[in-house]
């Protein structure tokens, strides 16, 4: 992939995760309650830590949304996006597993099931992943220099 192709498949990828994960930090930020319950109902976290958790997990997530949408930043906001996106898997996955009967609460109030999240979460994961550490090689220059003949 040459680097013209790569700067437009980096700026997609960061604008749909990130545009995402403003979009569920903004509806998280609207309603603490509502996100408060839904991190309770997944039986990960301390009681005591629920509202805490309700309280700032979503300005994390607005962070490393915004931070994806800006070239100079993109790459932090990929590390804390896939941060939070182990995390937000890990919770899934257990939920998965104990068969509870839940939504995600990723959006405030969703339809989608949570092996659907998962799915999502994980081509997000991907998606950033490749933001991380996937650098096109740049064409190198044929050197200007003679080379020796060999005998």
């Amino acid at each position: 992939m040459n680097e013209r192709t790569w700067r437009l498949v980096e700026t997609l990828i960061a604008w749909l995760v990130g545009g995402y994960f403003i979009y569920a930090a903004v509806a998280k930020v609207a309603d603490p309650h509502q996100f408060a319950q839904s991190i309770k109902y997944y039986k990960i976290v301390p009681l005591w830590a629920v509202n805490i958790q309700a309280v700032l997990m979503p300005w994390w997530e607005l962070a490393a949304g915004v931070a994806l949408l800006f070239r100079g930043w993109r790459r932090a906001g990929a590390v804390l996006t896939f941060a939070l996106l182990i995390i937000f898997t890990a919770a899934l996955i257990s939920a998965i597993a104990r068969k509870l009967d839940i939504t995600c609460g990723c959006t405030g109030k969703s339809s989608a099931t949570l092996v659907q999240t998962l799915i999502q979460d994980l081509a997000m994961l991907w998606g950033m992943g490749v933001l991380i550490w996937y650098r096109p090689k740049r064409a190198s220059l044929p050197s200007s220099e003679p080379q020796a003949a060999v005998a």
